[in-house]
């Protein structure tokens, strides 16, 4: 009996480090089991966030291709618009000149001829002066003159008729 009891004691032990043995793997399933549940979880959210960063790529794509094409080349777009502006530029920077130098031409042609008018103002002057005034004494000559060829050509009515012719 001594060695059954051993034996059933052996039993019971080797049962109880099976239990163990068993315990102890359920556990490590369980821990297992939550490490993939969390790796899972983790995965999920690191594709969540990758899938947002290719999003964000992609409109970052779209709004280079845009902008690429908003700002153009030699033949088109900003680039162009630029390019053309510069040109314009240089050719009102030449009129520009240009219109200075007449300016300035005119500037002077305008100074003679404020200096010319005030001297045919001087010359024809007015009433007191200039050539009005010789104007206004000739006309009243010729008046003057006039009334005396009349007064004359009556006196030689009278003279004739005196004269009998």
């Amino acid at each position: 009996m001594a060695a059954e009891v051993t034996r059933a004691k052996a039993a019971e032990k080797a049962n109880s480090d099976n239990i163990a043995q068993h315990a102890t793997s359920i556990t490590n399933l369980q821990n297992t089991k939550a490490d993939k549940t969390a790796l899972e979880a983790e995965t999920e959210a690191r594709t969540n966030a990758i899938n947002t960063v290719n999003q964000t790529i992609n409109g970052i794509d779209t709004r280079v291709g845009t902008l690429e094409t908003t700002v153009g080349n030699a033949s088109s777009g900003l680039v162009k618009d630029v390019a053309d502006i510069k040109t314009k530029n240089s050719e009102q920077d030449t009129t520009i000149t240009q219109m200075q130098s007449a300016h300035s031409e005119l500037a002077g042609k305008v100074a003679t001829a404020q200096t010319d008018i005030g001297n045919l103002k001087t010359t024809v002057g007015d009433t007191a002066s200039g050539l009005v005034k010789d104007v206004n004494d000739l006309k009243a000559a010729v008046k003057s003159n006039d009334d005396d060829i009349a007064d004359l050509d009556e006196r030689l009515d009278d003279v004739e008729s005196v004269n009998g012719q």
